[in-house]
């Protein structure tokens, strides 16, 4: 689970980067879906352990 959530991390750091430099904002609903995506597996994660 650590392994996927910090490698989704650095693909949205990277996408993040690559869309300042573009000056490309038409992606955000990848980049809002890939939050979402980690947000939901925090949660779940968070869930898990208690």
């Amino acid at each position: 689970m650590k392994q996927n959530v910090l490698e989704k991390e650095m693909h949205l750091k990277e996408l993040v980067v690559k869309l300042l430099k573009e000056n490309n904002l038409l992606d955000y609903e990848l980049l809002d879906s890939s939050f979402n995506e980690i947000k939901e597996e925090l949660q779940n994660h968070h869930r898990n352990s208690i």
